[in-house]
């Protein structure tokens, strides 16, 4: 089977009900996004140091394909997000917060690749959350998703986070 087959040539797609779309519609913006927010959780798989965390982003990754999947033919697999997938969330920012001093100011991100890329994951979370709100708004979501999509902006930050104080990397404040 070849990977092109020029069908998308003149700037249409189609998705599972294989209707010819424009390829600038927003259901694109939010099936690039949630591919790229995939990607980088790939790319922060492959920079971890350490193991705690593979499970937990491998689970992401699958979610992340199962709403993108969900989007385009209206499926629900297992690895949909589900409240026990939110809750699940919510345990590992909890944990990493207790694990952490407390946070009272803004920080700058970087000092390490892995902490960057964590920031970077966190940063095309909050896109893919915007783009999604922009989708429900139009065509109404599964609540679950837009709950999942904002816990886990949340647990990217905290776990770049914890990779800084994991690698001893130095939270450089911002004080205005």
């Amino acid at each position: 089977m070849s990977i092109y087959t020029k069908n998308g040539d003149q700037g249409q797609s189609s998705l599972g009900d294989q209707k010819k779309r424009s390829k600038d519609e927003l259901v694109f913006d939010v099936l690039g996004d949630l591919d790229e927010l995939q990607a980088w959780m790939g790319k922060l798989r492959d920079d971890q140091n350490q193991t705690e965390y593979h499970s937990l982003i491998i689970g992401i990754q699958k979610s992340l394909l199962a709403i993108g999947g969900f989007i385009a033919t209206d499926r629900i697999t297992a690895d949909f997000p589900t409240e026990k997938m939110i809750e699940d969330l919510e345990v590992v920012i909890d944990q990493i917060q207790n694990e952490l001093p407390p946070l009272r100011n803004f920080i700058l991100y970087g000092g390490h690749p892995l902490v960057s890329n964590t920031q970077i994951a966190r940063a095309v979370c909050r896109r893919v959350e915007r783009h999604l709100v922009s989708y429900d708004n139009k065509y109404s979501l599964k609540p679950e998703i837009l709950i999942y999509m904002n816990r886990l902006s949340d647990a990217l930050f905290c776990l770049s986070r914890f990779y800084s104080h994991k690698i001893n990397v130095l939270e450089i404040k911002w004080l205005p």
